[in-house]
């Protein structure tokens, strides 16, 4: 191999290094930053005035994520196992879905690598159940998995942790049972 050829190598190398190493600083940040505002006092949080600001909320909140799914997330049709989703759109909507609920746009950024953690773990174990039984979900029931998963995720951690003042298990909305993620021209 020429010197310059070499050269070059390591330059590639050590550029992807530095991307993997800048991206794993910046979930490590966003960690310790959503870690230290569990741990510090917080004060009474006053995020919705009313119930029906929650309510409200709740509202905004579904009709974004279902619309996102609903364009979104799929199987692929040779291998219906896999589901098919953008991880970094994923990212997006959830941080947009935590800024909306608590107004935080750090914390946003920190519950939206948890919730893309948790997908993927609900992903393999779905795809370990379907190699098990030998029943495979349609994109219908990956929607609802993914859409449930995340929306109680959310919902709990930012009521445990004081961000929100309202939590969605005290209202039990009825919309939330109203989504049906069946093509709608059936």
């Amino acid at each position: 191999m020429e010197p310059a050829a070499v050269g070059l190598t390591c330059k590639d190398a050590l550029e992807v290094f530095s991307q993997n190493q800048t991206l794993a600083l910046q979930r490590r940040v966003a960690e310790l930053e959503a870690r230290l505002a569990r741990y510090e006092p917080v004060h009474k949080v006053v995020r919705f005035e009313t119930e029906q600001d929650f309510r409200d909320m709740l509202d905004r909140v579904y009709d974004l994520f279902f619309k996102w799914l609903r364009s979104s997330v799929g199987v692929r049709a040779d291998s219906p196992t896999d589901a098919m989703y953008d991880k970094d759109a994923l990212h997006d909507i959830c941080k947009e879905l935590v800024v909306m609920w608590t107004g935080k746009t750090e914390l946003g950024e920190h519950v939206a690598w948890l919730c893309c953690e948790r997908v993927e773990k609900c992903m393999a174990m779905r795809t370990l159940f379907e190699s098990q039984t030998q029943v495979a979900y349609d994109a219908e029931e990956v929607r609802d998995c993914i859409f449930g998963d995340v929306l109680a995720f959310i919902n709990d951690y930012c009521y445990r942790i004081g961000a929100s003042n309202f939590s969605e298990m005290d209202l039990t909305p009825p919309q939330l049972w109203d989504y049906n993620f069946a093509d709608e021209s059936e």
